[in-house]
């Protein structure tokens, strides 16, 4: 079974199998591509948008890879020599209304277009197809910004906000190809995003998330696909949980020093047909 992990690669949906053309592919089930582990960090929790304000945000982010490893961290050599270079561009818009009906809240709506583009290279007995770049599974969601809460001199002291989303699987994809801007299926992802602020300078910022997948009712591979001597009729990554933390310090006007990772945990397991894939 083939492992792919964002943070190695982010941008493409994968469903590959190591085969000769003439037997099926056991099929391996991956995350959908872009999960959030640091497009945002610093100031997380603050909003983009005020209250009855439009904002834009972009996150570009580029990703190579040399080698592929199975699910145990063995190169797998049948791919090589390889390249996989993937370049992102996401798009945010966010709004914010003025009125709310909550109190110590605004109400606001989230809008990411991805935009996708792959340069690929296999050269061994194993390969992968590529389809060509373009617009990935967009991002919509709503939101629940909190007002900063402030100690007596009124500086901001901590402020968070809740959201709640889907991708919906508008990206390009193919299914006789093993790498897509999109994943053909729906994911919900609710997130926590918070910032404190020990200090004026010196801020501390996490983002708990959530993602449910639902199915993929047409699983892509460039082989053909197979399943206790059936064929695959549909497949469904597990539900994610993970953690994005960052921390900055102000150095001087406009210069802020600073680190961020994430945590990232896989808590129930991929099906293929409805079946648990071990």
């Amino acid at each position: 079974m083939l492992s792919f992990r964002e943070g190695c690669i982010t941008c493409a949906f994968f469903l590959v199998a190591v085969v000769t053309p003439a037997q099926g592919a056991t099929p391996t089930v991956n995350q959908p591509a872009g999960l959030n582990t640091g497009f945002t960090s610093f100031y997380d929790g603050f909003p983009a948008a005020q209250p009855g304000q439009f904002a834009y945000l972009g996150y570009y982010r580029y990703s190579h890879a040399n080698q592929l490893r199975d699910n145990s961290g063995n190169r797998i050599d049948a791919f090589n020599p390889m390249k996989l270079d993937v370049w992102v561009s996401n798009h945010q818009f966010l709004y914010t209304f003025a009125d709310s009906p909550f109190d110590g809240a605004s109400l606001g709506l989230d809008l990411i277009i991805p935009l996708v583009g792959f340069d690929t290279h296999f050269g061994g007995p194993a390969k992968l197809k590529a389809n060509s770049g373009g617009v990935g599974d967009i991002f919509v969601g709503t939101y629940l910004q909190y007002h900063p809460l402030t100690n007596v001199r009124g500086e901001p002291v901590f402020v968070h906000r809740f959201e709640i989303g889907f991708n919906v699987p508008t990206g390009k994809y193919d299914a006789n190809r093993d790498i897509n801007p999109g994943a053909n299926q729906w994911s919900f992802t609710p997130t926590w995003s918070a910032t404190w602020l020990p200090e004026p300078r010196w801020t501390v910022n996490w983002r708990l998330q959530y993602l449910y997948n639902f199915k993929n009712d047409d699983p892509a591979s460039s082989q053909p696909l197979t399943w206790r001597d059936g064929s695959v009729n549909d497949t469904q990554a597990g539900q994610l949980v993970w953690l994005n933390f960052a921390s900055e310090y102000e150095v001087a006007p406009t210069w802020h020093v600073g680190i961020n990772g994430y945590y990232l945990k896989q808590i129930t397991d991929d099906k293929v047909n409805s079946d648990t894939l071990k």
